[in-house]
């Protein structure tokens, strides 16, 4: 029985691991892009004001 659930607690762990990474990489992502879109959004009033 143990061994029957060992592969999918490792499964799991390894989805977790690359959901984290992941998770990562959006942060990173959009850490750059946000500041960008929010000054974007920050000049369209002055232009459809």
């Amino acid at each position: 029985m143990l061994l029957a659930t060992a592969p999918f607690r490792h499964r799991k762990m390894v989805v977790a691991a690359v959901g984290w990474r992941r998770r990562e990489e959006m942060m990173k992502i959009r850490n750059f892009v946000f500041p960008i879109t929010r000054l974007l959004f920050d000049r369209l009033p002055l232009l459809f004001g």
